[in-house]
């Protein structure tokens, strides 16, 4: 969607203070306004990670985010705190 943009966000962010930035492709999810969008190949996903990199340093770790993840990057701990537990 704004992939021609992120390099120059990525300078503005680092200028702005951020130290390290995340770039993520995006998942077309059912029900959304972006449902009908391709997704992004990885490779596309690293190479912009690597023309960002000179200006901020960029998370190349992460596999998807998800808005329930509890723990560390390498370190899930989401079943720990599930309905039937609490």
């Amino acid at each position: 969607i704004n992939d021609q943009r992120i390099p120059a966000i990525a300078k503005k962010m680092k200028e702005l203070g951020a130290f390290m930035g995340n770039i993520v492709p995006l998942i077309p999810a059912p029900g959304s306004a972006f449902e009908d969008y391709s997704e992004i190949c990885m490779k596309k996903v690293e190479k912009m990670r690597e023309e960002c990199q000179p200006d901020l340093k960029q998370m190349k770790h992460c596999r998807q985010c998800r808005a329930d993840a509890i723990g560390k990057l390498d370190q899930d701990r989401s079943s720990e705190f599930s309905k039937k537990i609490i």
